[in-house]
């Protein structure tokens, strides 16, 4: 009986592979008081032509980080920009509310880096890395 269910269960080698983006968000100094915790967005590019409306075009985010740390962000494979964004609220409020937020008039965030220079490119199956440094005094 035992031999019979072992041949059921799938191996490891039968794992798809996940595509998406991982690494770290690496903060150098002291988060500004406003600040209460950082995380990686990861939007669509179209919000590029539609910025006053990033919410939009929302597609994942990371873990929220209050110091330095590593991230991983499951994704289809596309294009997409990603942007560090400063939380200006409990980051508990803001994954548990988050379609809350999506939906305000403005979204309780801080842009922190720039958009991806050429954007993300997600291929089938890959992990990319992409490590980000943000700097405060």
């Amino acid at each position: 009986m035992l031999a019979a269910f072992t041949l059921q269960c799938e191996s490891p080698d039968d794992l798809e592979a996940v595509s998406g983006i991982q690494g770290a968000i690496q903060i150098q100094g002291v988060l500004p008081d406003s600040i209460r915790a950082v995380a990686l967005i990861v939007l669509d590019t179209e919000a590029l032509n539609d910025q006053d409306n990033i919410a939009n075009y929302l597609v994942n985010y990371s873990d929220p980080l209050s110091s330095s740390g590593d991230y991983y962000i499951q994704l289809k494979p596309g294009h997409y920009l990603g942007i560090v964004v400063g939380l200006l609220i409990d980051p508990g409020l803001f994954v548990v509310n988050i379609d809350e937020f999506l939906n305000a008039p403005e979204l309780p965030l801080v842009q922190l880096s720039e958009v991806t220079d050429g954007g993300i490119f997600i291929r089938e199956g890959i992990m990319e890395d992409r490590d980000w440094s943000l700097t405060f005094q």
